[in-house]
């Protein structure tokens, strides 16, 4: 993608079509006058006879179509092109949009307007299937280009406001905002939403891509006959499909670390069936790299792992040799001042006495644990003895023992 060129041939394009017709009067021809010339610089290569058609382009690697909509009217010139060399369809889609209105008897054009909708690559699903047929021929090749673009419309609709039923006059490139090359059937996983959980149906293909029902189930008809999903199960009468090749992988995530991934790799995204401030999905599609897979792993692992009882043990495995803490200063170490009654819960379930020194643990009074703890009574003061801590009456000294 050149955006510097494209913008560089939009100037020129522009100003000598309207110098030659004006605004209103160019069949629309402005896009694919653009994309012609950013394509291929060389006007010796324009509207070359093969076959007894016409190809837009033709050079010495491959033939070139630009083709805004009617896919279905490309059949015949693709049984002819294709069996000669290479041929790309290129399709432009409007990404984002500033329409304009021209009233026809003043001649005023109207301020421009910023349409709410935002183009995808997924559209293109509606004029493929029109040559779904030659979808797996190998000389075949894709370019969905994404333009931001300037329309203008006449106010000539039937509504009451002229608008709807309107007819368009022109559209003029503004920017490129993004070209995707489908050249081999792997390509075709571009135009499956990352959002998409591992499973999904068409409804759901429906929602992540913005595209109506209609389209989304011949999307995933050609992605199925392009060997890019697999059709795993039924939900009811709706087929359940699979990325070939793709494993989700759904990690916990601390919200101060979640968009930094999501913003750095477009293969991070929200959790899916998960609560999306504290999940990422991973999708394994090799553009993350190994370490950064290892450290988010590592770090749902941790965050998974972390609990009030893990947070009690490793507070109480910090009380050195020699010391005592209370019931309150562990809570309070372990991140809740107010769960005293939660640590002597989780030290009368201790998984590993000899690494996690419960003996160590009084009230806030210094007394020891009940006869019940550590294997009967007067074991804990016996272990505390050893510590070279002195026990009196079942009791510690916190101003001299005390953390």
């Amino acid at each position: 993608m050149d955006q510097e060129y494209f913008l560089q041939v939009c100037r020129q394009v522009t100003i000598q079509e309207r110098e030659r017709a004006g605004i209103g009067t160019l069949a629309e021809k402005t896009v694919h006058a653009v994309l012609k010339r950013y394509l291929e610089p060389d006007a010796a290569c324009y509207e070359k006879k093969i076959g007894g058609y016409y190809a837009d382009v033709c050079n010495e690697t491959q033939i070139i179509e630009i083709q805004t909509a009617n896919f279905d009217k490309l059949r015949k010139k693709l049984a002819v092109f294709l069996a000669l060399k290479p041929v790309n369809i290129v399709y432009p889609i409007p990404h984002r949009k500033i329409l304009r209105w021209i009233d026809k008897e003043t001649g005023e054009i109207s301020k421009g307007r910023k349409s709410p909708k935002v183009g995808t690559p997924y559209e293109v699903f509606r004029e493929l299937y029109k040559i779904r047929s030659f979808l797996s021929h190998p000389n075949l090749r894709l370019t969905l280009v994404l333009l931001d673009i300037e329309e203008y419309r006449f106010l000539n609709g039937w509504s009451k406001d002229r608008k709807r039923g309107s007819v368009r006059a022109e559209r003029l490139p503004l920017s490129l905002a993004a070209e995707y090359h489908i050249d081999t059937k792997e390509d075709y996983a571009l135009l499956i939403p990352k959002a998409l959980p591992e499973q999904f149906t068409s409804k759901e293909y429906q929602k992540a891509a913005g595209v109506s029902l209609a389209v989304a189930q011949k999307a995933l008809l050609l992605l199925y006959e392009a060997d890019t999903l697999k059709r795993v199960s039924k939900r009811g009468n709706a087929w359940v499909y699979e990325r070939n090749g793709y494993i989700n992988l759904n990690v916990k995530t601390d919200p101060e670390w979640r968009d930094f991934f999501r913003n750095a790799y477009a293969s991070v995204i929200p959790g899916w069936h998960h609560n999306k401030d504290h999940w990422n999905t991973i999708i394994l599609d090799g553009t993350v790299p190994d370490p950064e897979i290892r450290r988010m792993i590592a770090e749902s692992y941790d965050l998974l792992t972390d609990s009030p009882s893990k947070r009690i043990y490793e507070a109480v495995r910090k009380i050195p040799k020699g010391k005592v803490a209370t019931y309150g200063q562990i809570a309070e170490l372990a991140g809740d001042k107010k769960m005293a009654r939660a640590v002597g819960n989780a030290l009368h379930k201790n998984p590993d006495p000899k690494q996690i020194p419960c003996y160590r643990v009084v009230n806030a009074k210094g007394e020891l644990a009940g006869e019940f703890a550590f294997g009967g009574k007067g074991e804990q003061a016996k272990l505390l003895k050893a510590d070279g801590i002195e026990v009196k009456n079942g009791r510690v000294d916190l101003k001299k023992y005390g953390m």
